[in-house]
């Protein structure tokens, strides 16, 4: 509550100073002023009722003046609010506009009102106090139907119950409980709110006590309905097990949130038909690993179950050797390097990743191929597949990647829009015959003509 008290000072302030003004211009004068004909004018009046007239009796007003406030403060201090946004914000405009008006009755004995819009519509003269009880109300109701909404279009919820049975960090109670769930992604729902304690939020690193109650919310995200849609795709080697294509830059693999269709995903449902792995579920019939939007190049997709079971077995025992071409921004110093720094969620930007030392462990190998006056051209090889793995660790030590608008500024002298990062390479065992196959996908026509410009 702390951040919002001197919003909620101000506010008093500006309504007392108004009240001032009204009274010594107004109230003295007996006079009203009108601002917009037949719609708005400022007229002085005394209101010994509550606001807009439904009760009366100075003792029983302030009596529930106080409890009101008493309510709305405890409310500020109720936990289970702490993660809708927009909530406190609508509190503290209830509350000011309570504590305003309280003042006024226990000082005056009534509340100043001058602002009449009677002429257009049936509504009681009212004050700045006023104004802001009604715009806090609004606010708490459109946060809590749009929260509500948002809840619904994500189906429903698996709820899972543990009664604690050790002392220790809650974060770290539960890693050992729940198996599915990172410590990151645990200390995540937890300052959410989707773990709670006894019914109660509470810190990740609160000490838990034996027979604690602890209760996990976990999101079902709701399945997209994906359907085939031709779109061209430039395929660098297919069999009855396996397609390989070379993406294009901007374009997604899979729908998600923003991207219904238009994704690599649907384009390979029209290509493949029903010849696909079912094991990525409907919005990721094939797909066994994933590369970024803005990132180009190559990526394997399974036609049948067991060639995805095997593949995905070989990116975990980190038998899939991937190779990336970047243009970072600086000139590297080391001839070659390996990177190696764990990656978690980013704690002051929740959509970003970053180096973090809860993170899970991630490792990136660099040598330079060419170096220009203020950019060098990396070959990169990932050991782990970490979500913006590359990106992250080379902004973390001095050579974000041109283009890249999430880990830089993204200017850069030839106005690209999107990493330039380009999966040129993959080495792997094909999942039927178990041979060795390396396949490579050359750099980009932009790629390229940007090389030629540095050159």
């Amino acid at each position: 509550m702390k951040k919002y008290i001197p919003k909620i000072i101000i506010l008093v302030l500006i309504d007392q100073l108004i009240k001032l003004i009204a009274f010594y211009t107004l109230g003295k004068s007996g006079k009203s002023i009108v601002l917009i004909p037949k719609v708005l004018s400022l007229f002085y009046y005394e209101n010994a009722s509550s606001s807009f007239g439904i009760f009366s009796g100075r003792i029983l007003l302030i009596a529930l003046d106080l409890m009101i406030i008493v309510f709305i403060v405890k409310l500020f201090y109720d936990k289970k609010y702490d993660f809708v946004s927009g909530v406190k914000l609508g509190l503290s405009l209830v509350l000011a506009g309570g504590i305003g008006n309280l003042i006024d009755r226990v000082f005056r004995g009534y509340v100043i009102d001058y602002i009449d819009i009677s002429k257009i519509v049936d509504w009681p003269i009212f004050n700045f106090a006023d104004s802001c009880i009604v715009v806090g109300v609004i606010l708490i109701m459109i946060v809590v139907i749009i929260s509500t909404i948002q809840k619904q279009e994500r189906t429903w919820f698996l709820m899972k119950e543990y009664k604690i049975n050790e002392v220790g960090r809650l974060d770290k109670v539960l890693s050992n409980l729940e198996n599915s769930l990172s410590r990151e992604a645990i200390q995540r729902m937890i300052k959410d709110g989707s773990i709670l304690v006894n019914g109660k939020k509470e810190k990740a690193s609160y000490k838990t006590n034996i027979n604690d109650v602890v209760t996990i919310e976990e999101v079902i995200p709701q399945e997209i309905d994906l359907k085939p849609q031709e779109m061209p795709l430039d395929v660098v080697y297919e069999d009855d097990d396996i397609l390989i294509i070379n993406k294009e830059k901007g374009i997604v693999v899979h729908p998600g949130n923003g991207n219904p269709d238009g994704t690599l995903a649907n384009a390979i449902m029209a290509r493949c038909k029903d010849s696909l792995s079912g094991i990525g579920g409907k919005i990721r019939p094939g797909i066994v690993h994933r590369i970024d939007k803005d990132t180009s190049g190559l990526i394997i997709v399974a036609k049948n179950d067991e060639a995805h079971i095997n593949l995905s077995t070989q990116i975990q025992k980190r038998q899939v050797k991937k190779t990336y071409i970047a243009l970072v921004r600086g000139k590297v110093k080391e001839n070659e390097a390996t990177i190696n720094m764990p990656i978690g969620r980013s704690i002051k930007d929740r959509k970003k990743m970053a180096v973090s030392k809860t993170g899970k462990e991630a490792i990136t190998h660099f040598k330079v191929l060419k170096r220009y006056n203020d950019f060098t051209l990396l070959e990169v090889n990932i050991e782990t597949g970490r979500t913006h793995q590359i990106r992250v660790h080379l902004a973390e030590i001095g050579y974000p990647i041109v283009g890249d608008e999430v880990y830089s500024n993204g200017k850069n002298p030839f106005n690209v829009k999107g990493q330039m990062l380009h999966a040129a390479k993959l080495s792997f065992k094909h999942p039927r015959t178990q041979k060795l196959m390396t396949v490579e996908a050359k750099l980009p026509k932009y790629f390229n003509e940007i090389l030629e410009q540095l050159n």
